[in-house]
């Protein structure tokens, strides 16, 4: 079995803008006419578990889908993945955290400096979600 090679900054970010692309085309075109809007609601109750943009991204893949599993959920309802093909992209959330440098707050909302004259900072720590 042919091992997962993992994806560049350059390459991630490229695809993840390409998927943005697709959702906002995607959009554009169901929401145009009643009839596609009414044929996408009726997709998208089949993966009501998933996020609306996912839902879309679905639907502009492979618009005949009625189910989505990973490789391995298909693998342990007893089916086998044809070789070489190809799964659709959809976004994962990815909780991620980041340490940045803030300059300190006195309780009115005014910025502390040190003896030298210069900001107090302090380190925080913010949590929010990515996709991959």
């Amino acid at each position: 079995m042919a091992k997962y090679k993992k994806k560049s900054r350059e390459e991630a970010r490229a695809q993840k803008e390409r998927m943005k692309g697709s959702i906002e085309s995607e959009q554009d075109h169901i929401w145009f006419e009643s009839e596609t809007l009414k044929e996408f609601l009726l997709f998208a109750v089949k993966f009501r578990r998933y996020s609306y943009n996912n839902q879309l991204l679905i639907h502009a893949q492979k618009p005949g889908a009625a189910m989505v599993r990973t490789y391995k959920q298909w693998a342990d309802c007893g089916r086998q993945v044809k070789k070489g093909e190809k799964g659709i992209e959809i976004f994962a959330p990815l909780p991620r955290k980041k340490t940045v440098e803030e300059e300190k707050l006195d309780s009115q909302g005014r910025k502390i400096t040190g003896p030298d004259g210069k900001a107090v900072k302090e380190k925080k720590t913010i949590d929010y979600m990515d996709f991959r």
